[in-house]
């Protein structure tokens, strides 16, 4: 798995933070694996890279100054997450984190990095409407984050409150 990482940004006068995060991501993803590459999504709505007759696993996320994409290598699943905390993740924590989990992750940075690693095993389980609290962090410290009957690796290439990274493999 390899981690590209590219700040956004500013906007310019009178484009969306969609379009900027679209122009961002495009230029990411031409740096990565040239020019040719073609950008779209398949029916899961995962994204779909073509570079060179090649397709390629890859996940992205954004932040509001970030725009990261974990490319697989030999993995048969990849969720990216980028974060930067926000205390409305205090006020929905019950939305997202079990009551286990709520006992585990009592630190503002702790509930950053279990919202972000749901949120990467989210994209690499490929499986619609998966409610967050089906997805069990209590072993996020061993590495080690389930979804139903899969189990994913977890790492965080970055963590801190401005800024935290979820890598969620198979």
């Amino acid at each position: 798995m390899k981690l590209y990482v590219s700040p956004l940004p500013p906007l310019r006068s009178g484009e969306s933070r969609v379009s900027n995060e679209r122009n961002a991501t495009l230029a990411l993803l031409r740096k990565i694996f040239g020019n040719d590459v073609q950008y779209s999504h398949k029916p899961s709505g995962a994204p779909l890279i073509t570079s060179a007759g090649k397709e390629y696993l890859v996940s992205i996320s954004h932040s509001a100054s970030t725009v990261a994409i974990a490319v697989a290598d030999g993995e048969d699943a990849i969720g990216v997450d980028v974060e930067t905390y926000r205390t409305q993740l205090e006020r929905v924590q019950s939305k997202y984190l079990s009551e286990a989990e709520m006992e585990i992750f009592t630190s503002a940075i702790d509930k950053l990095k279990a919202w972000t690693a749901k949120e990467a095993v989210y994209k690499a389980a490929l499986t619609p409407g998966l409610p967050l609290t089906e997805i069990d962090c209590t072993r996020m410290a061993d590495g080690i984050v389930t979804a139903g009957s899969r189990t994913y690796s977890i790492v965080f290439p970055a963590s801190t409150l401005s800024e935290t990274i979820a890598i969620a493999t198979r």
